[in-house]
Formats: structure tokens, sequence, C-alpha cells
């Protein structure tokens, strides 16, 4: 995709301001994985969110991903509307367009492409599962690690329990970090 220079530092600024760089927990069970051997496995995540739509649809009918609107709980917010990219080649090539321009969340789009990079990592054939090969335990240790760093990129205030909390969970579903 070429977007000229002033877009791509446009839409660096929404997802440093309004967005979400991350690596999601997906447990056995929520969504099918192929080659999947632990009970849980990682997902890439960016999503951009706003109270106007029209950036929003904008924003998607720019770069791929899907555009979702959220009602909230309580009465007294507005409706928001968020531009989310979840596959691999999604969060890549957004990442290859708004990089150079990012200041805040660098950072997290370091730790996410170090992640996107293990899915090119050659797989071991220890087996094959619906006609994949697994995934080696040592990749799935790695995404762990890079699944930790995220979140303690993207923790908010100073309290240390939660990551803590992350931690242990991640340790329990039998990943190495």
């Amino acid at each position: 995709m070429n977007l000229p220079s002033i877009t791509r530092a446009y839409l660096a600024g929404m997802t440093d301001g309004e967005g979400y760089i991350g690596i999601t927990l997906v447990r056995k069970g929520e969504k099918k994985h192929w080659g999947l051997e632990k009970d849980a496995t990682f997902r890439a995540e960016i999503n951009i969110t706003s109270t106007n739509k029209s950036i929003i649809k904008w924003i998607g009918s720019l770069c791929d991903g899907y555009v979702d609107g959220r009602d909230h709980s309580q009465p007294n917010r507005k409706r928001s509307y968020a531009w989310e990219a979840r596959k691999t080649n999604q969060c890549a090539s957004f990442l290859k367009l708004v990089y150079p321009y990012l200041k805040i969340k660098k950072p997290q789009a370091d730790v996410l492409l170090r992640f996107l990079q293990t899915f090119n990592e050659p797989r071991k054939r220890r087996g094959i599962v619906r006609g994949k090969p697994t995934v080696s335990e040592a990749i799935h240790d790695k995404r762990a690690q890079l699944y930790m760093r995220i979140r303690e990129l993207n923790m908010r205030g100073t309290n240390r329990n939660a990551l803590e909390t992350t931690r242990q969970e991640i340790l329990s579903l039998g990943f190495k970090i």
C-alpha cells in the first residue's frame, strides 16, 4: 500500500493517541488454532478507537482490518468505533506504514514486530495438525515472553500485582518465560 507520508504520519498519531498495539492471549476453546499444543496461544492485535465514526471508517478504507461499533454499558457514554487488525499480515502491513512516524508506541511496535517474526521461523515437524506442522515449544515460549514484555509496556499505573498475576497465569498454561 502506497500512502502519502502525511497520511502515514496521521495514522501513526492516531495510533499513538487513540490506539493499542499488543498481543492477546487466546485460551483453548475461544478459537481454534492449527498447530496448538498448549492450552492457549497468542494473537497480534492493533486497534484505533474513537467516537468519531467517519475517521474510523476512513482508516478502514485505507488499511486492512475491520471496523466495529461498540455501545457502552454506561448510559452517559457515547458510542465508540474501532478499526482493528488481528491477522499477522494485517498487523505487519500496518506497522510497515506507521513505524517511522510512531513516537509513543514505538517500543510496543518493536515487540510486536519480533512477535510477528516468530510466524516466519521454521516449524519443527513434531506433528501435523490439520495439514500444518505444529509450533515448537521454543516458539510458543518466545511468544509468551514477548506477550509478557508487551503487557509490561501497556500496563497502566504502577500496580505490578496485575503483571505478576498474568505471569502466574502464563506459567500455569505451561509456557516457559
